[in-house]
């Protein structure tokens, strides 16, 4: 039986949340979306949820804080846990790191999601 990674996304953009829904939807995630701190811990508390990608209010965040906050844990020198997690992420949405659309590395710093989100017309 294969099984489908499930993607919890938390931002308070609804619009947002809804695109990057639709689209990991496509890709075979089973999603979850919260848009606060306190509906991500109710998800958290009764699902089990392999991925978490959350806004962090557009900021760069470190390997460091990538795992204290998704994986609740420091990370040691050779940690490579975010870059594996982030290479599966990469994957799943068939993105060439080279040419990334969607998740940026920063050197010395980390990775940052981006994307252009237009707003549909109702």
């Amino acid at each position: 039986m294969e099984t489908t990674d499930h993607v919890l996304l938390v931002d308070d953009d609804r619009p947002l949340l809804g695109l990057l829904a639709g689209y990991l939807q496509q890709a075979g995630c089973r999603v979850s979306t919260a848009g606060n701190g306190a509906q991500m811990r109710q998800v958290l508390a009764g699902h089990r949820v392999d991925r978490v990608v959350l806004d962090h209010s557009l900021r760069v965040l470190s390997r460091d804080q990538w795992l204290s906050l998704t994986l609740g844990r420091e990370a040691d020198a050779f940690d490579g846990s975010i870059d594996l997690l982030v290479s599966r992420l990469r994957r799943r949405l068939r993105e060439d790191p080279r040419e990334s659309r969607w998740i940026k590395a920063v050197r010395n710093g980390g990775y940052v999601f981006c994307a252009d989100v237009l707003a549909e017309a109702p």
